[in-house]
């Protein structure tokens, strides 16, 4: 709380100097620190856009746009107040202040909000009478926060569409309805008197009567099984949303957050990572690491090792890891007349940044005292490929060479080793090469997983008609994407988009993520 006593300039707006004892409780410098730390955060942070590993911060999914499409919405679909009137009552710290005046096409800034808070600019015009005299201002630009609140409210209305809508009522005394931060003006000179002026009767207009910006940001359908099939756990079953600042509104975005599949929302915070928007997108989904691993690596990592129990395999290590938690017994290795049985005592599949990892360490017992090993690591990455008959699905890419690694240990009392030194080497040979086999084949396993819901007796089916899959290329016997794509959209809706969207890559970046072309008109 400030007090404020400007004795020194009021003459210009005819305020009684001596009665005025002007007592700010909007907490300007809690204002002030906002705007500060908003453009610090702008100048520091990478942009919502960039190409840094991005976490969807625990949410099932993000459906990411940009506050440049957001604003074209906004001016075409003509949802802005033209007209505003308010009036100040008189007090014994001020005058009253009447205000009549004309608003341009509202729009949200770039920098200043964070998380749910929305920083947008309306444009006006005004005309303020303080003592019966008139002060006409043109150019004026007010600097406003808003928040947003999903209708029909999900906790009170059950599951259905759900608009995202500027929210018109208090949420307590931190959490107004709005904030006017600032204002500014071409006519007259700058006067900070006026300013304050102009910021109180705003403020009361928009306490009133904001629910006149009738603009939708985004519809969200909750509840509703929407997925085809066993593509169902990413219907949307809790929504929030959040803002995230950058340089331009290109590069600012707009994210609508959502748990699936009735997951708990505790400790979630509504807030948008850098990274969001896959480098090139129009917009972006992303579908979280622990939703990629559980729903579709991790069936395509159990269809490789039928013998294990399937409870071998969890994830792990804050949800960016598949684990064996048990040795896995492998296939027999045949050497000369002999079978040599291996054992993978170490498995991990990774999501690390753009890149999946599978490592595995194997343990072979050759004879006592004669023990084979093997270390390998598989890179790849996901990539949106058209099969022959048009139609889109996934393919991948090995990114790197695997690294292998083998080696034997002989303990001190075993004897004739020079003699069983082509038979080990043999045994280790014959172990790398089948394990950095396999790890191409979960990875192929994967890809299948993806597109065919995780569902285990299809992704064998699959992989018996694909012989041979060389990498890039997409198999015409691969299931589409189409059924993903459709999913993991259709519960969402965007002013201004197109009834469907256009998938126009799909990558990994922390999370699997689908660039999206809503089908938003340029500028």
């Amino acid at each position: 709380m400030t007090m404020q006593l400007p004795l020194g300039s009021l003459s210009s707006l005819d305020f009684d100097k001596s009665s005025l004892l002007h007592l700010q409780l909007t907490d300007a410098e809690l204002s002030k620190a906002r705007e500060e730390q908003g453009q610090a955060r702008l100048a520091s942070a990478a942009p919502a856009t960039s190409g840094v590993t991005f976490s969807t911060g625990g949410w099932d999914t993000v459906f990411a746009v940009r506050i440049s499409d957001v604003n074209r919405a906004i001016a075409a679909n003509a949802v802005s107040p033209t007209t505003w009137r308010a009036r100040v009552e008189a007090s014994d710290f001020g005058p009253q202040i009447d205000a009549t005046g004309t608003f341009g096409t509202w729009s949200v800034a770039v920098g200043g909000g964070s998380g749910t808070d929305l920083r947008m600019h309306l444009p006006f015009t005004a005309t303020v009478t303080v003592n019966g005299k008139d002060h006409v201002v043109k150019g004026g630009v007010a600097y406003v926060l808003v928040h947003l609140i999903y209708l029909p409210d999900p906790g009170t209305q059950g599951p259905g569409s759900k608009d995202l809508v500027v929210r018109t009522t208090d949420q307590g005394p931190d959490s107004p309805v709005v904030e006017v931060s600032s204002v500014t003006y071409s006519s007259p000179a700058p006067d900070e008197n006026l300013d304050r002026a102009l910021k109180d009767v705003l403020a009361v207009w928009c306490k009133d009567n904001i629910a006149e910006f009738k603009h939708v940001f985004a519809t969200v359908d909750i509840g509703k099984v929407e997925g085809e099939g066993d593509f169902s756990w990413l219907t949307p079953t809790y929504t929030g949303y959040a803002y995230a600042a950058g340089p331009t509104p290109d590069d600012a975005l707009l994210g609508v957050l959502c748990m699936t599949d009735g997951r708990d929302v505790a400790g979630k915070v509504e807030g948008l990572e850098s990274g969001a928007l896959p480098e090139g997108a129009r917009a972006g989904l992303s579908i979280s690491a622990e939703r990629f691993l559980e729903k579709m690596v991790l069936p395509g990592v159990q269809s490789h090792f039928p013998n294990a129990s399937p409870k071998t395999f969890q994830v792990t290590n804050h949800n960016t890891q598949i684990e064996a938690t048990d040795t896995v017994k492998l296939d027999p290795v045949r050497v000369g007349l002999v079978d040599y049985h291996p054992e993978m005592t170490t498995f991990q599949v990774t999501v690390s940044g753009t890149e999946i990892e599978i490592y595995a360490y194997v343990h072979t017992n050759i004879s006592p005292g004669i023990d084979a090993y093997a270390e390998i690591t598989h890179y790849a990455t996901l990539k949106l490929g058209t099969k022959a008959d048009g139609t889109q699905s996934l393919t991948f890419v090995e990114t790197r060479e695997p690294k292998k690694n083998g080696w034997s240990t002989v303990a001190p009392w075993v004897e004739g080793t020079e003699i069983a030194a082509d038979l080990i080497l043999a045994v280790v040979s014959a172990v790398v090469s089948n394990v950095a086999t396999a790890g191409r084949r979960i990875v192929i396993r994967v890809v299948i997983a993806i597109v065919a819901a995780g569902l285990i007796g299809t992704i064998a089916g699959v992989l018996e008609k694909i012989p041979e899959w060389i990498a890039g290329d997409v198999p015409d016997a691969l299931p589409p994407i189409d059924p993903l794509v459709e999913s993991a959209t259709r519960p969402f809706r965007w002013p201004n988009a197109k009834k469907e969207f256009a998938l126009t890559a799909v990558g990994l970046n922390g999370a699997l993520q689908l660039s999206i072309n809503p089908g938003f008109p340029d500028a």
